[in-house]
């Protein structure tokens, strides 16, 4: 064999040495690639069964309070995600917003209803115990706002609500004022005039007692003056 052919040879075997060496390399990236990618997408779906969840819990709970609270373990959860993740995948960043703002919305909504049902065309119309409890719904509602607004409200709904709020609580208040006063006015007329009528009531049966005893009187002068005659005329 020629040195010519032996060197073709050898330049074959390396040649395909090498292909099957590239071969292996792509194919072992393609792998790699193809793990990373599954990796990303079970933490993706991880991620997306979290909001779920945490949504859900928030949307099952009655108490005020402790849906504020998940609510604001739903926004830390998204801060953290945020932080601790360079790329962020836009579903998990669209479905942390969207349960965050629809559970601020439920609030927006509820302060909203608390506010329409609570409002009075005419004051004048509405008896003194109802305006009262329309009153202390809405100063707790107003309690409940400002001590939520930088969870919950933007300071455009903020400052609406508060607005409204306060405008109804100082007519009610106003009405509440005035109603004090003229029941405080009507009870002392009634006083008065329950202690007139006790006073006239005193005198007459003062004067009643008095002219029975003038009459007993009188019946026992005629008495002594009857047996008087009889003596004389003895």
């Amino acid at each position: 064999m020629s040195r010519f052919v032996e060197t073709a040879i050898t330049g074959k075997i390396i040649a395909g040495a090498v292909g099957l060496i590239v071969v292996a390399g792509a194919a072992t990236g393609v792998g790699i690639v193809h793990h990373q990618h599954q990796v990303n997408a079970s933490r993706i779906n991880t991620e997306l069964s979290q909001i779920r969840q945490s949504k859900s819990t928030m949307d099952s709970t009655k108490n005020q309070n402790e849906r504020v609270q998940k609510l604001r373990k739903l926004e830390n959860d998204y801060k953290s995600y945020l932080k601790n993740n360079k790329k962020h995948d836009k579903q998990v960043v669209l479905n942390y917003q969207n349960a965050i703002q629809e559970g601020k919305n439920y609030f927006v909504r509820h302060t909203q209803a608390i506010i329409k049902s609570n409002q009075v065309k005419d004051v004048n119309k509405v008896n003194k115990k109802d305006l009262q409890k329309k009153l202390g719904t809405l100063n707790q509602e107003m309690s409940f706002v400002n001590a939520h607004r930088h969870v919950i409200y933007s300071n455009k709904n903020y400052r609406l609500f508060n607005s409204e709020i306060l405008s109804m609580v100082k007519t009610y208040n106003k009405k509440l004022g005035s109603t004090e006063v003229a029941d405080k006015d009507k009870n002392n007329k009634d006083h008065k005039n329950a202690s007139s009528s006790s006073v006239v009531a005193s005198s007459s049966s003062a004067q009643t007692a008095q002219s029975s005893q003038v009459l007993k009187v009188k019946q026992q002068l005629r008495k002594i003056q009857t047996q008087h005659k009889d003596i004389k005329a003895v």
